[in-house]
């Protein structure tokens, strides 16, 4: 089998519907089920892993659900500069005025690594 890439890092799915995540018996220790609104989800989050103070958010759609309610303090997005039809901007106008890009890295494969931070 493949080997779990995230260690014993604690791994919680997000989703609207908890019947969709389907955990293998071998990582029911580390991978949990979430659902609810962001904020009750890093409520959870919090609860479950004591001293949390990053968590990493993934998918469009979800990032911009977290940004929304203001959870975001910094947000590092990796560019891959392929052009993939039109597109959809990750981020709205409104979002865009809360971020702030702070720095930019170009990675050895071409990618891009953009870091924005909440602007106070």
């Amino acid at each position: 089998g493949v080997e779990w890439p995230y260690g014993n890092t604690p791994v919680f799915v997000y989703t609207s519907n908890l019947k969709n995540v389907k955990v293998p018996d071998a990582l029911s220790d580390q991978v949990k089920g979430a659902t609810g609104t962001p904020k009750e989800v890093l409520q959870l989050v919090a609860s479950a892993i004591k001293g949390a103070k990053d968590v990493y958010v993934d998918g469009g759609r979800t990032i911009r659900s977290f940004v929304d309610e203001g959870l975001v303090g910094r947000a590092i997005v990796t560019v891959v500069p392929v052009t993939l039809g039109t597109g959809i901007p990750l981020f709205t106008q409104k979002q865009k005025d809360v971020l702030q890009e702070t720095s930019q890295e170009e990675m050895t494969n071409g990618f891009v690594k953009v870091t924005f931070t909440h602007r106070v």
